[in-house]
């Protein structure tokens, strides 16, 4: 994209994936949390230097040395079937990792965190990790002397980040929600499956057909929408039943 186009992209973006995280927060009562989503931003970058060091030893095997220097037209297609189905779990493992270390440190530097603010500080985590990735996005996608770009892919982004941002919240949140009931360790595996499982059919898509695409951005969207309601009424029941088991939020 040209430098005007993708500033247009990463405004557009940075806009939906605030009103999707406002809205995600809106739903379960929960607030903005400034310092969390900041810290989430900065994980981002943890997450895709994870993702990539996990994803690169395969890239090497397959391509080699020049794909340092070359940028492939369509990496997905240039792919094989268990390369791409790697390459999603490598995303799920860096991603949904790095997602959990601002409560793992917060905890280690012994801060008192009530049992409520888990789950709110999870989502303001995602939100930011969401914000993270529209900025490496944008700055991924612009390229010195590019055409314009087309507004309706402009648009189309927006609303893949819009989808990305629920889904980044919902699981962000079930990640710290692990914390709070001591099942980091499962709900951080149930999160890489979800992540990866979504990486992994959308590549294999894209390989094996060509759908249009606001069939696939509607179909990532409806998956978002449904894995963040999973989530919401997973911690309103078992939230719920740690108030009513403990009467001291200690």
């Amino acid at each position: 994209m040209s430098l005007g186009f993708t500033i247009l992209f990463w405004l557009l973006s940075s806009v939906l994936g605030f009103a999707a995280g406002y809205v995600c927060l809106l739903a379960v009562r929960q607030q903005f949390d400034w310092r969390y989503l900041t810290f989430g931003a900065g994980m981002f970058f943890v997450g895709i230097a994870l993702h990539s060091l996990i994803a690169l030893p395969v890239v090497f095997y397959e391509k080699g040395l020049k794909l340092l220097f070359v940028r492939p037209e369509n990496p997905v297609t240039n792919f094989k079937f268990w390369e791409l189905i790697y390459f999603a779990f490598a995303a799920g493992i860096g991603q949904e990792t790095a997602k959990a270390f601002p409560i793992f440190l917060e905890q280690r530097a012994g801060r008192n965190i009530k049992s409520t603010e888990f789950f709110s500080l999870g989502l303001n985590i995602g939100i930011g990790f969401s914000l993270g990735e529209i900025l490496f996005l944008a700055v991924n996608g612009w390229q010195v002397g590019a055409s314009a770009g087309n507004l309706v892919d402009i648009a189309v982004g927006g609303f893949e980040r819009f989808s990305a941002t629920i889904f980044h919240v919902a699981t962000a949140g079930l990640i710290a929600f692990g914390f709070q009931k001591n099942k980091v360790i499962s709900l951080l595996l149930l999160s890489i499956l979800l992540h990866s499982l979504l990486d992994g059919i959308v590549s294999l898509i894209n390989k094996f057909s060509s759908p249009p695409v606001i069939f696939l951005e509607s179909g990532i969207f409806l998956v978002s929408v449904a894995v963040f309601t999973f989530v919401a009424i997973y911690f309103k029941r078992n939230n719920h039943r740690l108030s009513t088991n403990s009467p001291v939020d200690n």
